[in-house]
């Protein structure tokens, strides 16, 4: 689910596979998780990606192009 930030840019947060359950669908990055913002565009590929959670279910970018981005991005390292 992509949405303004109230920090500016835009954040994302995984959907989970249940109402009863916080396990998501699809998790961002491991490689991502925690990363200091000077070193997530490098390891991302991803201009302005800002922030990654150490549980992975939450990003934040400042373009919405980019947030969207690393939706893609997650789901592609993910699929079967």
């Amino acid at each position: 689910m992509l949405y303004p930030s109230v920090r500016g840019g835009y954040s994302a947060q995984v959907i989970p596979k249940a109402m009863d359950t916080n396990e998501a669908k699809c998790y961002f990055p491991e490689s991502w998780a925690g990363k200091p913002q000077q070193q997530l565009p490098e390891i991302s590929g991803i201009p302005t990606l800002t922030f990654c959670h150490n549980s992975r279910f939450l990003i934040s970018a400042g373009k919405l192009e980019d947030a969207y981005l690393a939706c893609r991005k997650a789901m592609e390292t993910q699929a079967p």
